[in-house]
């Protein structure tokens, strides 16, 4: 989502994913969560676990000013304080 965010993935990648234009911050996330039909797969989709997962990261480090910075500071955070333990989707629980 780093990526996506600054654009630095490639087109297709970001075309999957849409930026949230507002003046005001009530989220505090830069990509809306999705809607979807099913739960089996709407849950478990790249187009919804990115901008839910992002959106749980902390704010200063979604703000990092370089790749390089963001990965280093990524892997210094221990991810199941991030979650909660209440997403339940394949990627988290793997």
């Amino acid at each position: 989502m780093y990526k996506v965010k600054n654009l630095l993935a490639t087109k297709h990648i970001c075309d999957i994913f849409y930026k949230q234009f507002k003046n005001y911050d009530l989220h505090s996330s830069d990509f809306p969560i999705p809607r979807f039909n099913t739960v089996n797969y709407g849950k478990h989709s790249i187009r919804y676990l990115g901008p839910y997962l992002w959106g749980k990261v902390d704010k200063d480090l979604r703000n990092k000013t370089s790749l390089r910075e963001f990965k280093k500071a990524v892997r210094a955070v221990n991810l199941t304080d991030v979650l909660d333990g209440r997403c339940r989707c394949y990627a988290c629980s793997t």
